[in-house]
């Protein structure tokens, strides 16, 4: 193959990923607003992939490990995620949410040149889907729909400073999209049951800008040691809301479409890795991360004229910085096959008093296993990974209609990646 075709190859699998994120960076398999690995081969040593991953997708983790790439290549990871949530009131009265499937694309490419390796990476490191049914519980005291797609275009470089020390950097590139649908008791404001429900929409968009670093560290020829520091990100959304339905009586004081606006900052994260080479097939390591979510204390809802709507423009969040620990491995059983497998233990960063609905998140504890398989310059990657979700019990939310039990169950996900390197 020559270099024209091979490059013209590389760009069809990019564009056939970038096609694909449009259709779902969404999940509810999350740690705060947090994805899961983004790919498989990430998610199949999950507590310990800031020095086990060592293909393309090492630039979601440690970027200096992005210096163990030595061809040019391409790759293509999606998850399929199964979740749902149960939720019973005080009073007895039961809910469960709704499209428990997720979808969730990633790409990544890496081109090594003399001296260093550069990469981009199309990703979904954040985002979050939860829905209600209209007839839920929380009818008309919490939005029945929400959802928050985050893309991140990650430009890295990495290059060898030793022969023992690589490092990493690159900038996180964020598009994200917030839309929320809450219905509206028109008949509790007018006073006349006449006046059918209407449903508010909040829908915006907006871009945001971080970087990350990295660098690994060879201790000794079977010790490794990886750093990665990861900005934070914030995005300023704006867009529209709508409210339909208004009834004759509210058309004077309500508008049907106004400016939507609102920020969130996403946490910066850093991430420590240390891996032991067991012997020449097996590699061992673990992880621990600090995540400050703490940064993400209110959602700020400006609705323009229409803000008369809205309990408080205010929402109260005080989310809290959290750790996360685990451990992995990567067990080359024969050349072409690589076993992989990890547990990760993560902190829910939401407190009880601003639980919400929209969000109902736990600690969770993850297992996963994998499998690699490579021949030539193609390499299939396909992990399982389940969660086991601890259940909330909600006494003294800020809103009282938002206690009781919430149950999150078990969660499925599973991780199909195709790498071409040429």
């Amino acid at each position: 193959m020559n270099k024209n075709e091979s490059d013209w190859m590389l760009y069809s699998v990019v564009a056939v990923a970038v096609g694909l994120i449009g259709y779902g960076s969404t999940t509810a398999f999350a740690n705060g607003l947090r994805n899961p690995p983004e790919s498989a081969s990430g998610l199949g040593a999950v507590g310990a992939r800031y020095t086990l991953v060592e293909d393309a997708s090492a630039m979601a983790y440690d970027p200096a490990n992005l210096t163990k790439v030595e061809k040019p290549s391409a790759m293509v990871s999606v998850d399929f995620i199964h979740s749902e949530t149960e939720y019973t009131s005080p009073l007895g009265a039961s809910s469960k949410t709704k499209d428990a499937w997720k979808t969730l694309p990633d790409v990544f490419v890496a081109y090594p040149l003399k001296g260093c390796v550069f990469g981009i990476g199309i990703t979904t490191p954040f985002g979050q889907s939860t829905v209600w049914d209209q007839n839920s519980v929380f009818s008309f005291t919490a939005p029945y729909f929400a959802e928050l797609k985050v893309v991140n275009f990650n430009p890295t470089i990495a290059a060898k400073l030793t022969d023992d020390i690589a490092v990493g950097a690159g900038l996180d590139v964020f598009w994200s999209q917030l839309d929320m649908r809450q219905l509206l008791p028109w008949g509790l404001m007018t006073h006349n049951r006449m006046d059918r429900p209407g449903v508010a929409k909040f829908k915006g968009d907006g871009e945001g800008v971080g970087a990350n670093v990295g660098l690994t560290w060879q201790i000794t020829p079977r010790q490794t040691l990886g750093l990665s520091y990861r900005s934070p990100v914030k995005v300023d959304y704006n867009g529209d809301f709508q409210a339909s339905d208004i009834p004759p009586s509210l058309q004077m004081a309500v508008a049907a479409k106004s400016d939507f606006g609102t920020s969130i900052e996403f946490p910066d994260i850093v991430g420590l890795g240390y891996a032991v080479k067991v012997t020449d097939a097996l590699r061992v390591g673990v992880d621990i991360e600090r995540i400050r979510f703490s940064k993400f204390d209110s959602l700020n809802l400006d609705i323009g004229r229409d803000s008369m709507l809205l309990p408080s423009s205010t929402v109260p969040e005080q989310w809290a910085d959290i750790w996360t620990a685990g451990f992995g491995a990567a067990w080359q059983v024969a050349p072409e096959w690589t076993l992989r497998g990890g547990y990760i233990f993560m902190q829910s960063p939401v407190p009880d008093q601003t639980l919400a609905p929209i969000l109902p998140d736990s600690d969770q504890h993850v297992v996963s296993a994998g499998v690699g398989y490579r021949k030539g310059g193609q390499t299939v990657d396909l992990t399982y990974a389940i969660s086991f979700n601890q259940d909330r019990s909600i006494a003294d939310n800020v809103n009282p209609a938002y206690n009781g039990e919430y149950r999150v169950k078990t969660s499925h996900m599973l991780q199909l990646a195709y790498g071409l390197s040429f």
